[in-house]
């Protein structure tokens, strides 16, 4: 019994070993065109633990214009080198072995891989943008023997030309928010990218900022006197651009302000408007 209790908790150690390093699967659902997936990633916060999964849809075999030749460009695999500014605390792992996948050529197929970015990041991105940095390995592609040989068929003379080609820097948006850091600095007009046109307005004008996470606002239009005009949104914002039209036809000449409260009250924004 003592045995078999033993053998049961050493299946169950190894299982939670497996789930916790469990390597992702490329999602068939995400676009055909190359590139990676998605372009913007959800925000990591500084000493709070992350598990975000990356997709790659990889280029298909195509002909290289050198200016001098067309040559055959065809890829036997594609590998990543390097995430260089992923942030301290942060690991990456592919689905495939050293990041190295072996191009399929069979007609149709979209050949695709993904990678887990997980950790606890220590800091933040200077730019908000990760860099995934992927190497090509050109080559020539049998379709007798369903094998690529690396660089055959490529003219000495044409491998300077193409090493250009032989590098794709992939690039996601991907913030790291500073817990600590104020929701007056969070939010503030700059960061928020705050604008508000045309102003003067006759007709109408937008309202246009871009959120770094989602949250609760309120947006409404108030006189001089600080009457309530109009209600111009109210409830939860997501992540991302938005912008709000406030319509003004109906507006006796003067100054308004637009008043932005977020998360019911604790931070406010406001933007004055003339109206003509």
């Amino acid at each position: 019994m003592k045995i078999t209790n033993l053998l049961l908790l050493f299946v169950l150690i190894i299982g939670l070993q497996v789930t916790a390093t469990a390597q992702c699967t490329p999602d068939p659902s995400v676009s055909t065109s190359p590139g990676i997936y998605p372009d913007t990633l959800i925000d990591g916060e500084v000493g709070s633990p992350y598990n975000q999964v990356i997709n790659l849809v990889f280029p298909q075999d195509t002909m290289v214009d050198l200016g001098l030749a067309m040559i055959n460009a065809d890829f036997c695999s594609f590998t990543l080198d390097s995430i260089p500014n992923l942030p301290d605390g942060m690991t990456f792992e592919c689905d495939v072995p050293n990041c190295v996948w072996e191009i399929d050529h069979t007609p149709g197929v979209i050949n695709r891989g993904c990678v887990t970015l997980s950790g606890t990041p220590l800091g933040s991105i200077p730019d908000d943008t990760l860099t995934v940095i992927v190497s090509i390995d050109p080559g020539t592609f049998n379709p007798m023997t369903m094998t690529c040989d690396s660089l055959q068929g490529v003219p000495p003379a044409f491998l300077p030309l193409i090493e250009p080609f032989l590098t794709q820097n992939y690039r996601t948006g991907f913030r790291i928010i500073d817990g600590a850091m104020s929701i007056e600095n969070e939010l503030s007009a700059s960061r928020l990218g705050l604008e508000l046109f045309p102003n003067p307005a006759e007709q109408n004008t937008f309202l246009q900022f871009d959120l770094p996470r989602t949250i609760s606002a309120e947006i409404r239009l108030v006189d001089q006197m600080g009457k309530e005009v109009a209600c111009i949104y109210e409830g939860q914002l997501l992540q991302g651009n938005h912008a709000f039209e406030v319509n003004t036809q109906d507006l006796s000449s003067g100054l308004y302000m637009v008043l932005i409260s977020f998360e019911k009250g604790s931070h406010q924004l406001s933007q004055k408007l003339m109206v003509q």
